[in-house]
């Protein structure tokens, strides 16, 4: 029995659901607890760079230069959502990991051929697994590159078979913009790409050989192509060059073997990647074109977390193994169908069907369950009342009619966390001193002391003036008015509704690129924020170079033009369809559509863009030539 696709309604019904699921499971420790701080020690840091550059532009980023498209898109965010970068920050894992399960759910629909229940299954094992979770915790330029990675698979694997060419120019523009958020992955990506089409050349013996060595000329083209062209835009948008390249100092941290041994048991490797292996060969076997060539492209980018793994446990590498494994995002994707036997063949009854999505059901609850159990087990690095004392030596700064340096009495030599919860225009008047404080620091300037930064100071905290709550002015000028201290974080509604509003944007602006890329109905659901992370990106990054603050005002317009440059594309791409009349132009039913670029090599007319489960494996089998009589 063939699978009969859903059309937008269910596919946006799946979409809804999916994500309702994944981003109740990120956003519930802020909900129950609305002052926490973001979770992981990097988040600060990426809060830090994103105030920088929407206050003082993208060639004043501190830190990691190399990745202009993050603060971009922090800023970007919380320009919507109103909130700090500090604050997006809680939030951003959520939307991330609700971009990756969405982006998941192509995978599922489009390279390996599911319908759309067993898509969202895949959809929230994914976002909801160990493996994303991990990456949450702190890693966010990483989270952020998965969901284009996925994104790209999604659209290259389905148009390289059947010689789609918007769905290879969606593909690079994906890999493009995942240079700008984290090159050396991006570059990794590219170089798998690369080896997986070497493979598929090497396996072309079969009857259709001719058709799998086009398959894989124009995957290695997209990802030559989207490679240079991410290459490019990096050059371009980055405002300098790093100090050094990332992971110098990996083998310097003291503490890899303890992460290593915390969170590498909650991937499960002994159950999952048996169930992946299963599900590969299965896909590997199967007679449709499109699943062999998503075999060999996700068993590909699976090894290349194993090699990392590898390096460490066996050639004693510093490659830490928690960072590689979390990104093997193919396992969970490949281990949620394979307990059901959906890639081994066509369904043939609907009893079947059921019993294989009940039990990809146990196998994504069970994902899920230790996805959730990471997430909300874990605790912010940062004490809550810190960005509150923070906030308040930022209304004393402001409140002072003239600049005065500020001193603050701490102990701490990782000050990023601080930097965070403080104006970007403090950061030139704020200094770090050790106790005793005052007779130690700089002259005319105000010394404050912290109870966040300081709980043990028994001497400095029972001097001075009290401002705040939390906080006294050891030595300085007394504010002119009584201190207005706003909420560091915004409460538990205006979370969601600013989670769901950055979400939308990500949405709106993507779906249009993903009418005029993806395809099919679900194809552009479950795409659109993939594609509105990348076009933000890439947008963003330029126009940050050029000078536009991505802030305010500036910063809707950028998004608005994001957006109608998408829906020109559609409206581009869907007049092309209409000129169906012109010499040379097809008809391909399935897609109810009509290709200016005429059928694939070695497809008839006939054949619809998916090989349905019912159809015959060849094009121009006399069933098929039938059916289009």
């Amino acid at each position: 029995m063939a699978q009969r696709s859903a059309g937008p309604v269910g596919a946006c019904a799946a979409a809804v659901g999916a994500a309702t699921v994944v981003g109740g499971i990120y956003l519930r420790p802020f909900l129950i607890h609305p002052t926490w701080p973001p979770f992981g020690f990097d988040s600060y840091g990426y809060a830090w760079r994103a105030s920088v550059v929407a206050q003082r532009g993208i060639r004043s980023i501190p830190g990691v230069p190399d990745r202009p498209a993050h603060p971009i898109l922090v800023d970007l965010l919380a320009a919507v959502a109103r909130a700090s970068p500090l604050a997006v920050m809680r939030t951003l894992p959520a939307i991330l990991a609700l971009a990756i399960a969405l982006a998941a759910g192509a995978v599922t629909t489009g390279a390996l051929g599911l319908g759309v229940p067993e898509a969202t299954l895949v959809a929230i094992a994914v976002g909801g697994s160990a493996f994303v979770a991990w990456t949450a915790v702190g890693y966010s330029a990483n989270l952020a590159i998965d969901v284009l990675l996925l994104g790209a698979v999604a659209l290259a694997v389905p148009a390289g078979v059947q010689g789609r060419p918007e769905g290879l120019a969606g593909a690079c523009l994906m890999l493009a913009a995942a240079f700008l958020y984290h090159w050396p992955l991006a570059g990794l990506s590219a170089a798998v790409w690369l080896t997986a089409a070497l493979l598929l050349r090497l396996s072309a013996h079969r009857p259709a050989g001719e058709r799998v060595r086009t398959t894989a000329r124009r995957l290695a083209a997209t990802a030559t192509v989207g490679g240079l062209l991410g290459a490019v835009l990096l050059l371009v948008a980055m405002p300098r060059f790093p100090r050094a390249l990332p992971g110098a100092m990996v083998g310097r941290i003291r503490h890899l073997p303890a992460f290593a041994a915390l969170r590498m048991p909650a991937l499960a490797f002994p159950l999952t990647c048996p169930l992946a292996v299963a599900a590969a060969v299965g896909l590997a076997r199967h007679r449709h074109q499109v699943r062999r060539a998503a075999a060999t492209v996700l068993a590909t980018w699976a090894g290349a977390g194993a090699l990392g793994v590898s390096a460490w446990y066996v050639l004693k590498i510093p490659t830490p193994p928690y960072r590689w494994a979390i990104f093997g995002l193919p396992v969970p994707l490949l281990a949620a169908p394979a307990p059901a036997g959906l890639v081994q063949g066509p369904v043939r009854s609907r009893a079947r069907r059921a019993a294989a999505v009940c039990l990809s059901a146990c196998v994504a609850a069970w994902l899920v369950a230790r996805g959730t159990w990471v997430w909300w087990e874990h605790r912010p690095p940062q004490r809550p009342e810190l960005y509150r004392e923070l906030d308040a030596v930022t209304s004393y700064a402001l409140s002072l009619r003239r600049p005065t340096r500020l001193v603050l009495l701490t102990r701490r030599s990782h000050r990023g966390p601080i930097l965070a919860g403080l104006s970007p225009d403090l950061a030139g008047r704020v200094l770090f001193r050790a106790p005793p404080g005052p007779s130690r620091s700089v002259r005319r300037a105000a010394v404050l002391v912290l109870h966040a930064l300081a709980p043990r100071w028994e001497v400095p905290l029972g001097r001075g003036r009290r401002l705040a709550p939390g906080v006294r002015l050891i030595r300085g000028p007394d504010p002119p008015d009584v201190l207005v201290v706003p909420r560091p974080f915004p409460t538990a509604r205006a979370t969601v509704i600013g989670a769901a509003a950055d979400l939308g944007v990500l949405w709106i602006t993507g779906v249009g690129w993903a009418a005029a890329v993806g395809g099919a109905a679900p194809d552009a659901v479950w795409l659109a924020p993939a594609l509105g992370m990348a076009t933000l990106g890439i947008a963003g990054s330029l126009a940050a170079r050029l000078g536009v603050a991505p802030t305010g005002p500036a910063a809707i317009v950028l998004i608005v033009a994001t957006a109608a440059l998408g829906v020109l594309a559609t409206l581009a791409h869907h007049a092309g369809f209409r000129s169906c009349k012109l010499p040379g132009a097809t008809t391909e039913p399935g897609r109810e559509r009509c290709s200016r670029w005429g059928p694939p090599r070695g497809r008839s007319r006939c054949a619809p863009p998916w090989p349905t489960s019912g159809s015959s494996s060849g094009c121009g089998s006399p069933g098929s030539a039938a059916s289009a009589r």
